[in-house]
């Protein structure tokens, strides 16, 4: 925790001297899952880079359990509480996910009237063998030992197979309520919530530019209209 501690007081002040007073340069590195990264992440980070024009931003994303465990980023986002020493995590907020499918899948197939008749309907989701995260398996539950048709290791592969019609997937309302070209489904019987986590290393907490994209991050999620922020910017 000492060297930590220097190590944290060593950044902070090359910070000050590398930047001009009032300004924040430099890059941050944001880890995060595919989701969070291009559906709620990339498109607000407008508010931010008009704030800290001179910020870099990395945006690396995933969906493995180990996004995070090699500790090569400054701020990190997960589905799961990180486990990893040196880190500081806070919940940063909850999100509602339900059922979607196009229009044209639904008026050629037959009728979804419960979630036992997903077993005659080509479902679309993540590859079995490549997850990880127990908090993406949406269908075990339900559906114990139930194979979707179609499989992929990403939200937005999901998301697209879901808009060209080719079956029923569990999207993040983030996702499916911004798409008019797909529509809900047994809203009252499937609703599924998850929770992203907030992660920084402990010596880059003291980073001016660390704490903006965090503070950036936070009043993103407490603005969301999908999302529910435990937090409250600082």
């Amino acid at each position: 925790m000492h060297a930590e501690a220097v190590e944290s007081s060593l950044r902070a002040a090359a910070e000050e001297l590398g930047s001009e007073p009032g300004r924040l340069s430099g890059k941050v590195r944001i880890a995060t899952p595919d989701g969070f990264g291009a559906f709620v992440l990339s498109p607000g980070l407008g508010t931010l880079r008009e704030s800290h024009p001179g910020l870099a931003i990395e945006i690396v994303t995933a969906t493995r359990l180990n996004l995070l465990a090699t500790k090569e980023f400054d701020v990190g986002i997960s589905l799961a509480k990180p486990t990893i020493r040196g880190v500081e995590t806070t919940e940063l907020a909850s999100y509602p996910l339900g059922l979607y499918a196009a229009p044209r899948y639904l008026e050629s197939s037959a009728n979804i009237t419960s979630i036992d008749d997903l077993q005659g309907h080509s479902v679309i989701g993540y590859v079995d063998s490549l997850l990880d995260i127990p908090a993406l398996r949406f269908l075990d539950t339900s559906l114990p030992g139930f194979q979707p048709a179609i499989q992929t290791n990403n939200i937005t592969g999901q998301w697209m197979a879901t808009v060209a019609g080719l079956g029923v997937a569990v999207l993040p309302l983030f996702v499916g309520e911004a798409d008019d070209r797909i529509v809900r489904i047994l809203p009252d019987e499937v609703q599924i919530r998850r929770k992203y986590w907030l992660a920084v290393p402990r010596e880059l907490q003291r980073l001016a530019r660390t704490r903006a994209v965090q503070n950036a991050l936070v009043e993103l999620a407490a603005s969301h209209p999908y999302l529910d922020s435990f937090l409250v910017g600082s």
